[in-house]
Parts: structure tokens; C-alpha cells; sequence
């Protein structure tokens, strides 16, 4: 299969600058749903390239059809924010139509700008489960795996918001708990989250939950960058996830249960007649309200633990070799340095966004500080 440096350059959204090496191989001739290879090789010259930008894709109903894994390298572009964007797009229109062939889409790229400067890397992941053995669906705890759906997706009720008073509670409880299948055992009051009737049939059941989020996220990023000013140094790494959804146990919130209890900050926003606009259902002791996640798992606990994070940062001196030479010393440096220095999050608790305990039992987090010196004689 050949293919022109335009074509790739078509196909990342840049442009061809000069006469640059690509070259196509490792194609094979891809069978019936099965993904072939393609990988595109160039030597980088110039900056502004997009460089190690990789991408298993699902590509079907366009030019390199039917499906093809393609790695390709070095395409000139005005913004490497660009290139990720087009691929991006590439991916969620994929919308594969021929039976065997999944449309389970990972890209990966890389991107660098001017010299020692800017390194940035990209990861997009999509998935959905192929088969289940013969079943549609397999509850897994709050999870549903589903055919055709993300694994690890959360199986919630949804929610608008919370009743304003107790007789709009009443009402929405008049219109839905006398009917079959009606899944709620305690009685709504105001500040109590609002649940949706969201297949329509005019009921409130089990059928209305629906699958929310993933605790995989679908994005991840860093980004690293080097500078320096004179003798000065400074170094900056960020890590990253977006589109990720995680919920936590009543440990995590914490619960209004007598001397037990410890509830978090977050209820000091909870809803009352006087405080209509809160961001937290009403008090209620534990386990006696219908708001609460371990009675009712709705996607109001579904946390949104996308985050931006400040992993390490360096800032160093060097001093100058007229000061240090009649020292004996070839090069002398100081440096500054500290880990898990911010985080930047949308979640009402202080947690770690990247922890994976339900319940917060996992070992926290910690920010580092730290002074050194390099020293070569």
C-alpha cells in the first residue's frame, strides 16, 4: 500500500514542509474485521512537529478502509494541539458497520514544541464489551457490564436536583410510589434528591437506572516543561485524567450516626428551607434517608474526579564558573524541588482524585519538599 507524505499529512492535519523522509512500511494485507499495521517513518528536522503520534483506530467508511492500525510520524503543524484534535475526531466518527470488527478505539500521541521546551503526551482510550456469553448485561455490584457499553460503567438512578419543600416530595411520592415495581422504601422530604422517571413509562422503578460514567478514565495527559533564564532553571511536570466518574462510600462523606460520625465539610452546603441552593441533600441520620448512596446509588454520587496535578516541580541555580573555578570546582548547582506540590479538581472533598479505595482507606498522598546540590570537581 502506498501512500503520500500528503496523504499523511491530509490525514494529521498539518502540512508537507520540503522534501522530508517518510516512507511507508510493515503493511500487511488485512483480513475480513482484522486489523492490519501501518507504520509511517520520518526523521524530524524542523520544529513545531508532532513526533511518536500513535494511533490504534478503528477506521471504517473512509479512504483507509476497512480497518488499519496506523502509526504514523513527523507531520508539520501550526499547533500541535491540532493534530491531537483531528485524530480525536477521527476516532468518535468511526462508526464501525461490518460484523467481527470492535470499535474499541486507543490513541496515543506525543507532541513536542521548539527545543528543550515543551513535551506534552496524550492518551484517549474507548471500549465497549463485544460479549457476555450469551446474556445482554451482568450486574456487577453498582456496575452493569453491557454489550456495546464501556466496562466499569456505574448503573445509577438519575437525579434533578432535590425537592424544594416536603409537599413537592409528596407529590412526586402521590404520582409514583403507589405503582408497581416502585423501589423506594423511606418516605422524601424536602432536600431529598429528585429521581427520574428516565425510560418514560410513568413509573419509578429499577428499569429507570441507567448506565453513568466509567471509572476508567477516558483521557489522560502530562506535560513537561523546561525553562531557563540566565543561570536560573526551572522544571515543571503535569499529569493529568479527564471524562472520569468515581463514587465513594459513606467513610468518604461521612455519616450522622451519634458519636461515630464524622461527617465531612462537604454537608456545611447541605440543603435546608433557608439554603435552597445547596450542593448537598438535607441532614438526615444515617441510613433513614433516600438520598443517601449506601440506600440509593444515583449518579448525584458519581464524583467527577477529573483532575490536573503539578507532580514535580525544579527550580535550580547554577553558579558561574568564575566563582567556583579557583575552588577546585568544575560546576556547582542548587535546586529546589517538590512533589504533589497542586492539584487542580472539581470535587467537594479533599481527597485524592487518583485514589482507587471506595472508602478511603488507601495510604494519602503526600507533597514532598526537598533542597540539593550537585556538585562536579
Amino acid at each position: 500500500m502506498e501512500l503520500s507524505a500528503q496523504q499523511i499529512a491530509d490525514f494529521l492535519g498539518g502540512t508537507v514542509d520540503g522534501n522530508p523522509e517518510v516512507k511507508v512500511s510493515n503493511f500487511s494485507k488485512i483480513e475480513e474485521g482484522q486489523p492490519g499495521t501501518l507504520t509511517f517513518l520520518a526523521n524530524p528536522k524542523y520544529e513545531h512537529y508532532i513526533y511518536n503520534t500513535e494511533a490504534s483506530i478503528v477506521l471504517v467508511n473512509n479512504d483507509f478502509s476497512p480497518a488499519e492500525q496506523i502509526t504514523a510520524t513527523l507531520v508539520k503543524v501550526e499547533n500541535a494541539y491540532s493534530a491531537l484534535a483531528m485524530l480525536l475526531n477521527l476516532v468518535e466518527q468511526s462508526k464501525p458497520k461490518k460484523a467481527g470488527i470492535s470499535s474499541a478505539a486507543f490513541i496515543a500521541a506525543s507532541a513536542t514544541m521548539g527545543e528543550d521546551c515543551f513535551v506534552g503526551n496524550f492518551a484517549y482510550n474507548k471500549n465497549k464489551i463485544e460479549n457476555l456469553g450469551g446474556v445482554n448485561r451482568m450486574s456487577d455490584g453498582d456496575f452493569m457490564r453491557q454489550v456495546g457499553s464501556p466496562i466499569n460503567s456505574w448503573f445509577v438512578y438519575r437525579t434533578d436536583g432535590f425537592f424544594q419543600s416536603d409537599e413537592e416530595a409528596q407529590a412526586w411520592m402521590d404520582k409514583y410510589a403507589g405503582q408497581d415495581g416502585y423501589p423506594f422504601g423511606l418516605k422524601f422530604k424536602g432536600g431529598d434528591l429528585k429521581y427520574v422517571d428516565t425510560n418514560n413509562d410513568g413509573k419509578i422503578t429499577a428499569e429507570d437506572r441507567e448506565l453513568y460514567k466509567t471509572k476508567d478514565p477516558v483521557m489522560t495527559f502530562g506535560l513537561n516543561l523546561n525553562g531557563a533564564y540566565k543561570n536560573f532553571d526551572l522544571t515543571l511536570n503535569f499529569t493529568g485524567a479527564a471524562n472520569v466518574g468515581f463514587a465513594y462510600t459513606k467513610e468518604a462523606f461521612g455519616e450522622f450516626s451519634g458519636s461515630a460520625g464524622h461527617p465531612s465539610t462537604a454537608w456545611l452546603d447541605s440543603w435546608t428551607p433557608e439554603n435552597k441552593g445547596a450542593s448537598m441533600p438535607r441532614v438526615a441520620e444515617a441510613r433513614k434517608s433516600p438520598s443517601e448512596a449506601s440506600v440509593v446509588m444515583s449518579d448525584f454520587w458519581i464524583m467527577n474526579t477529573s483532575y490536573l496535578r503539578l507532580k514535580t516541580a525544579q527550580l535550580g541555580y547554577t553558579f558561574p564558573k568564575s566563582l567556583i573555578e579557583k575552588a577546585g570546582i568544575q560546576s556547582l548547582r542548587i535546586y529546589y524541588s517538590a512533589e504533589n506540590l497542586l492539584t487542580f479538581d472539581s470535587m467537594p472533598l479533599n481527597v485524592d482524585p487518583e485514589t482507587v479505595s471506595t472508602r478511603l482507606s488507601s495510604y494519602p498522598l503526600s507533597t514532598t519538599h526537598s533542597f540539593g546540590v550537585n556538585v562536579t570537581f
